[in-house]
């Protein structure tokens, strides 16, 4: 069973994350992807991925596209720094659209540029903005179907707001 978690944003422990079971084997799996790493006195894992290209090519394609999670890092940094926010046993719920307000000094404990280099929180908060400015809502109807190419359109991790049950959601198609 996977160990989950809706105290955090992204709700998975470093168990379900890097799906190993032992820290011996999260370690091999971050070796293999690059990752630097740091086990907490908790328990908790401090993980750090190699420096990753904000611009990439599309496969197969000379497309250049936007491709991170850029504009969600506030929310991130918001919920990992535990910023703002009182203890509540309300339901996690997850808006990265929604203005956040987290201090520099908190985004700086976990987000920087490749170079080690503090990222602002107003270009962070530009990057959102411009995000959800030239985003574009789906009007669904039943039985309707999507499919997007993850390197050219960002998806937006909207809430459902239909009946509980309507909605599906299928893996991901990978070539």
């Amino acid at each position: 069973m996977a160990d989950t978690s809706t105290a955090t944003g992204v709700g998975r422990s470093w168990k379900s994350y890097f799906s190993a079971e032992t820290k011996e084997a999260c370690e091999a799996k971050m070796k293999g992807l690059g990752y630097t790493w740091e086990w907490q006195e908790d328990g908790s894992l401090k993980a750090t991925t190699p420096r990753l290209e904000a611009v990439a090519k599309a496969p197969g394609t000379e497309t250049r596209c936007f491709f991170n999670q850029l504009p969600a890092s506030l929310f991130n940094a918001k919920e990992f720094c535990k910023v703002e926010e009182p203890k509540s046993d309300a339901p996690f719920s997850f808006d990265p659209w929604a203005p956040v307000h987290v201090s520099q000094e908190a985004l700086n404990k976990c987000l920087s540029f490749g170079d080690g280099s503090e990222i602002s929180v107003e270009i962070l908060e530009k990057a959102r903005r411009f995000c959800e400015e030239n985003a574009v809502n789906l009007q669904w109807q039943s039985g309707d179907i999507a499919l997007l190419d993850n390197f050219l359109v960002m998806h937006a991790r909207r809430y459902w707001n239909g009946p509980a049950g309507t909605r599906k959601l299928l893996a991901s198609l990978v070539h």
